[in-house]
């Protein structure tokens, strides 16, 4: 619950949230660690349960996203349709307006 309060707004709306839902009192500072510890917790057991993301790590370059949307017409009517890619490469040689 710590780490849900703690992520939905700010640490100390967070406090808040928890006084409010569960009656717990605590400062936003011990909200903040938890949160941390947890999220280093979750990196952990991600790459122990997907150990292909360590390819990508090792690959050369920058890292970037690359986004897109469309509208798809269905039988429901237009959806949104949205596509996202990571990606890493190496960057090209200086361009100036002249080239």
């Amino acid at each position: 619950m710590m780490t849900l309060a703690g992520t939905e707004q700010s640490f100390r709306h967070g406090t808040s949230l928890l006084e409010a839902l569960a009656g717990w009192s605590t400062c936003h500072e011990l909200l903040r660690q938890t949160c941390y510890r947890q999220a280093d917790q979750l990196e952990q057991q991600r790459e122990d349960t997907c150990p292909e993301i360590q390819h990508f790590r090792d690959a050369s370059g920058e890292m970037e996203f690359q986004t897109d949307a469309t509208k798809v017409n269905t039988v429901e009517g237009w959806r949104d349709m949205k596509i996202g890619v990571f990606a890493k490469r190496e960057a090209g040689e200086e361009a100036s307006p002249e080239n």
